[in-house]
């Protein structure tokens, strides 16, 4: 009898049932075959009668009932199998993949292409804001795991487009997740699953994580009392396999700046401590830091210890750009003879910087995008440092974010302690953010992160309570014009001569 398609719609992953349904459709193919040629030309074909079973004897019969009868395991028989690692593995990968099973339907489960169509309902039906250009398309929560608890980082895997991470402070209410103070969620776009993917956790509020950009199944995370951690998500355990050691050469002080950089043959971990000291680590050995500096800044000739750092962000291998809760913005070097030593923009914030991010584009590498507490956001030029910049001045509240689209020069995203969002083109109206929404609703909660994904179609916005939300771009505002560098440098000059 042939087997029904339906049977094989909850398998495995759908690469794995994709080829078992090709593989049943084939077997029944191949019998329909048989039949038609058996009965072609209008012939009938003469039906076999079956051969009947042999009749079983008492010695089969005895044998079947022993075997029905297995023995019964003990406690500790039960317990050495549920704790074994095998077991555990079997266990989180089944859970996964029937969970997935339950959340999607037979259509979307068996999506060969990986991506949701453009005009399909791919996620839960959301709020729609800024003419229908940003969707909200569901919310990402977890009561165990994240309920009460602040996002502190968000990051997009670069080897897998539909999951992205999210980085929690210690809870602020009783909490079921037990004693662990940090907490790191990575959460699956494409399925309709409740639960994380992985929920990993520490002992230390997590302030700062990321992918490891060259290595699939690795996540670093910086914490609170300046140890770094990592993650392996091949393994089942939820604790970190490697921890750095507290000490005077590593960081004593909360990380705020954690990222992977170099090329895949050479690549290194650079992390900055609010102490204003930057360290570059191997991720094979994460004991000791491989090169350890402290920034100073330059004044009047100078070099002076008395910097709080609150963000970094790299320019290239070498230079970077940092944000200190004097708010000023420096620009300094990894190596070279004035290494560590920061210069100050002028006009700077009024306020502690809460972010800064360099345009990913190669002809916009000099244009940097700071926020602040001053509840203003403001673009600068590095080639022109004593202009002033240019200011972006339609929050709410305090300015807690902001971040550029990887796939749109000139695109960029503010997030406020108010719960706004606020979409901007600089070179389609600077003046005015060309999208505002809200993700998380009227309910008052504050966003304190957000980030684009690696095609710049989708964004992610976290709160302090601890809900990430996803919204989907439309493509007219996702999608840049040809010469939208050159409007943004164009917009840029252009508000330098109003100010002057």
């Amino acid at each position: 009898m042939a087997l029904s398609e339906s049977e094989l719609s909850v398998g495995d992953f759908p690469d794995v049932a994709t080829a078992a349904l090709a593989q049943l459709r084939s077997v029944n193919g191949l019998a329909a075959a048989a039949t038609a040629v058996a009965t072609s030309d209008g012939d009938v074909a003469t039906a076999t009668p079956p051969t009947p079973a042999p009749t079983p004897t008492t010695s089969t019969v005895a044998l079947s009932d022993q075997q029905r009868h297995c023995r019964e395991l003990s406690e500790s028989e039960r317990q050495q199998i549920l704790l074994s690692d095998n077991f555990q593995a079997f266990f989180a990968r089944a859970s996964r993949v029937v969970e997935r099973a339950l959340a999607e339907t037979e259509t979307e489960y068996f999506e060969t292409d990986g991506e949701a169509d453009a005009g399909s309902d791919a996620y839960d039906e959301g709020a729609v804001a800024g003419g229908s250009s940003v969707r909200v398309c569901r919310t990402f929560h977890d009561d165990k795991w994240s309920r009460g608890r602040c996002v502190t980082a968000l990051d997009w895997s670069p080897h897998y487009q539909e999951l992205c991470l999210a980085a929690y402070a210690e809870s602020q209410q009783s909490h079921p997740g037990g004693d662990s103070d940090g907490v790191v969620c990575v959460w699956n776009a494409r399925y309709r699953c409740d639960s994380p993917e992985f929920a990993l956790h520490c002992q230390s509020p997590v302030t700062s994580a990321c992918f490891a950009t060259y290595q699939r199944c690795l996540i670093v995370g910086g914490t609170y009392s300046g140890q770094l951690v990592l993650w392996d998500t091949r393994t089942h355990r939820r604790t970190p396999v490697q921890r750095s050691t507290l000490g005077a050469q590593g960081h004593t002080e909360p990380c705020v700046f954690t990222r992977v950089l170099g090329t895949e043959r050479a690549n290194f971990l650079a992390t900055l401590s609010s102490d204003a000291r930057l360290c570059t680590w191997s991720l094979e050995s994460l004991t000791q830091p491989v090169e350890t500096c402290d920034l100073m800044l330059s004044a009047a000739g100078h070099s002076i210890r008395s910097l709080a750092a609150t963000c970094l962000d790299m320019l290239d291998g070498n230079r970077f750009v940092a944000g200190t809760e004097d708010a000023m913005l420096c620009v300094g070097c990894r190596h070279g003879v004035r290494a560590g030593v920061m210069t100050s923009l002028a006009a700077s914030h009024q306020a502690p910087v809460t972010s800064v991010a360099a345009n990913p584009s190669p002809d916009l590498s000099h244009v940097v995008l700071s926020s602040s507490m001053d509840w203003t956001a403001r673009v600068w030029s590095l080639r022109e440092p004593a202009e002033q910049p240019l200011a972006l001045e339609a929050a709410a509240d305090y300015v807690m974010d902001a971040r550029w689209s990887p796939a749109h020069p000139g695109l960029l995203c503010t997030a406020d302690a108010a719960g706004r969002l606020d979409l901007w083109s600089l070179g389609s109206d600077p003046e005015q953010p060309l999208a505002r929404c809200q993700p998380m609703g009227a309910s008052g909660a504050g966003l304190n992160r957000c980030c684009f994904n690696r095609t710049g179609c989708v964004l992610t916005a976290g709160d302090h309570l601890g809900r990430v939300a996803l919204l989907e771009l439309s493509e007219a505002l996702a999608s840049p014009r040809p010469d939208e560098a050159q409007l943004v440098l164009r917009a840029l000059h252009e508000a330098r001569q109003a100010r002057a």
